[in-house]
């Protein structure tokens, strides 16, 4: 199912006040982990953690369960929730989280966008539109879920550069904006936030929509409570989706 971005903004800030003002004490918690992928989930600590975060917070913490958000790069978060170290990853695609307990509703969208330098000709049509191109890749991050750019990408190692750390964001603009590589894909509204905070805005050109893609919660494969949670999620979701209606 398709899901509104503003619509789970507003939802979240709305239902989280309502929801915990009945909360019962935690007896519970789980341990979110991700980067900062803001507006989806924001800094940890923050009085504003992202609209997923705020919505994790309101279907979890009503039935006891404390969720404890803390911020590590992609590629960490990926591999230390495999193991088991926490309790699940958010911000995922589909293609993320292969193996792990995925419940069945996703959070929301993410609009992935093609950017260029400010001036630039191109325009992305398609990964055949790349013949000759740099890209520049965050690690471990998917751009299509496993479609025909991230093929592209797997299959071009020559003509990807992949980024990581703590923040590969800025990373990746540094690279667009000294002409080390042409084109960078993100989610229009991480890019958007970023690129302001930056004072970047007049510097890069939005080249294409490459695809939407579904946002999901992904809890780790080998702790019993996974299922549990999966399930207490996808109910969670689709009981916030019809106040909405």
């Amino acid at each position: 199912m398709k899901t509104d971005r503003t619509v789970f903004a507003a939802l979240a800030s709305v239902t989280l006040g309502m929801l915990l003002a009945s909360a019962p004490a935690a007896a519970e918690t789980l341990t979110v982990v991700s980067d900062n992928w803001c507006p989806y989930n924001c800094a940890a600590g923050s009085s504003l953690p992202g609209y997923g975060i705020e919505i994790l917070q309101a279907i979890f913490e009503p039935q006891g369960i404390k969720v404890v958000y803390s911020n590590i790069p992609w590629e960490k978060a990926l591999e230390e929730t495999r193991a088991g170290k926490y309790g699940a990853v958010f911000g995922a695609a589909r293609k993320d989280v292969v193996g792990y307990v995925v419940p069945e509703e996703e959070t929301g969208m993410s609009v992935s966008t093609a950017f260029v330098k400010k001036g630039s000709a191109f325009r992305y049509a398609g990964p055949e539109s790349l013949a000759g191109k740099k890209v520049v890749q965050l690690a471990e991050y998917y751009y299509d879920d496993g479609g025909k750019l991230d093929t592209w990408i797997a299959k071009n190692p020559a003509s990807v550069t992949v980024v990581s750390g703590d923040d590969p964001l800025a990373s990746a603009m540094r690279k667009v904006l000294t002409g080390e590589v042409d084109v960078m894909f993100e989610d229009k509204l991480v890019f958007a936030r970023v690129a302001k905070e930056k004072g970047l805005v007049d510097k890069f050109t939005e080249a294409g929509t490459v695809f939407e893609l579904p946002i999901y919660v992904g809890f780790a494969p080998n702790r019993p409570e996974s299922k549990k949670y999966a399930q207490i999620y996808s109910d969670g979701i689709r009981e916030l989706r019809k106040t909405q209606k």
